[in-house]
């Protein structure tokens, strides 16, 4: 298996790239994309359809989905004629070909009411950043809500956070090492209550980052291989929570890190802030 280093990564979780090349001197109409969606359950639980914005994303080959029944958010990777399908702020619904098997990216958050909770995590390792770059621009933590009813008449608004996180691991020329390596691997977001103010508008979050199953009796495991992944954190309950302590809701979550590009050590890590907006349906 060849190595995966940041930016090889970046050019498969560019969110809707549109190609507009030309072909034997006509314009290609094909759109292809991959991008984090919210699942759609539908007969017995099956996930056959996505959400993307207000639209209701329906594969043509749902053959291919094969998620665990309990996934909200997955990466799904798709294709379609824009010339045969055009979206217009009207289109309420796309039907897509999948491009491979959509992947379950979700990853737990935990409402702490203080540091040292039962539900605290620390982290045991750095990540490298939650800025992946890709070409001349990054791909960089951002909110994903869906709307009112989209998942199922009368269902409420929910909110996600979904982030690229760049981190090392072992080198690895083989795919089956790589794959147990990857599943050292756990990352976990934190939100304290006590850190809410009265009139509070910012909800920070922490991402932690733990590596286990490492042998502790031998040398120190050396990771240089750069790796990265999407992660999907549902926000929803913390946005209740936070407003129950701040009387609002939150205007902007701020993502918190610790990031070290030379290595996986905490020691020579610092903790680096990610701020964005957020709109809370009513």
């Amino acid at each position: 298996m060849k190595h995966v280093n940041f930016l090889m990564v970046a050019l498969m979780i560019i969110m809707g790239t549109t190609v507009t090349s030309c072909m034997n001197g006509e314009e290609n109409t094909i759109v292809q994309g991959m991008e984090p969606m919210r699942v759609k359950s539908g007969y017995m639980g099956m996930s056959n359809s996505f959400i993307s914005g207000g639209i209701e994303v329906v594969p043509t080959n749902s053959t291919l989905i094969d998620l665990p029944s309990e996934t909200k958010i997955a990466l799904v990777g798709y294709k379609y004629d824009r010339a045969l399908q055009e979206i217009t702020p009207n289109t309420k619904k796309l039907n897509v070909e999948l491009l491979g098997k959509p992947q379950s990216i979700d990853a737990p958050l935990n409402i702490c009411p203080a540091k040292d909770d039962v539900q605290d995590v620390k982290s045991t390792h750095a990540i490298a950043t939650l800025s992946v770059v890709s070409g001349y621009s990054a791909i960089e933590p951002y909110v994903l809500p869906v709307l009112k009813g989209m998942i199922y008449d009368g269902a409420k608004a929910e909110y996600y956070l979904i982030s690229p996180v760049g981190y090392k691991i072992k080198d690895s020329q083989k795919e089956d090492e790589l794959k147990a390596e990857l599943k050292k691997h756990s990352f976990t977001m934190i939100h304290y209550l006590d850190e809410v103010e009265s009139g509070e508008t910012s909800m920070v979050v922490y991402l932690r980052h733990v590596i286990s199953g490492d042998d502790t009796t031998g040398d120190k495991v050396e990771r240089t291989m750069n790796y990265a992944e999407y992660k999907a954190f549902d926000l929803t309950t913390a946005i209740v929570e936070f407003k129950k302590k701040s009387g609002v809701n939150p205007t902007k979550v701020i993502v918190k890190a610790m990031e070290n590009t030379s290595s996986d050590d905490l020691k020579g890590a610092n903790e680096k802030s990610y701020e964005k907006s957020i709109k809370i349906e009513e």
